[in-house]
């Protein structure tokens, strides 16, 4: 993953999370994980990291946090969740899973085959597909 750390980009990265705070859709912040010598200019090597809320979850009630780490400038712990907060106002977001390609294949199909546009040689290959690939990612 390229992370650009132009001036551009990093203002227009602030610019999406001040608005977002600013409208109380987010809630989040930046820290060194791990830090031990507590130094403005830390020594010790750690890295940074990001917590951002990304909603409410339906059934608890609770609130939704996505946590990434591993950022060695702080510059590129701020342009990471702009693009994360980008995806939520787009509703183009996708929460990582646990769910296996053969399930994924017994959601998807049916919705596929149910399009307007699908012909069914079409389907017919993804069924041959899949029946190709299920052995492999199971």
């Amino acid at each position: 993953m390229t992370i650009f750390t132009s001036r551009w980009t990093y203002g227009y990265s602030l610019q999406i999370i001040l608005k977002a705070r600013s409208l109380n859709e987010m809630k989040g912040h930046f820290y060194r994980q791990g830090c031990t010598c507590k130094k403005k200019n830390c020594s010790c090597g750690s890295k940074w990291a990001f917590v951002i809320d990304i909603g409410i979850d339906p059934v608890t009630g609770k609130r939704k946090q996505k946590t990434k780490s591993g950022f060695t400038i702080k510059k590129e712990a701020v342009v990471a969740p702009a693009a994360l907060i980008h995806e939520l106002e787009q509703g183009i977001y996708i929460e990582e899973s646990c769910q296996t390609f053969a399930d994924f294949a017994k959601e998807w199909l049916p919705i596929c085959s149910k399009a307007k546009d699908v012909k069914p040689g079409t389907i017919r290959v993804h069924l041959h597909e899949i029946g190709k690939l299920l052995p492999y990612f199971g």
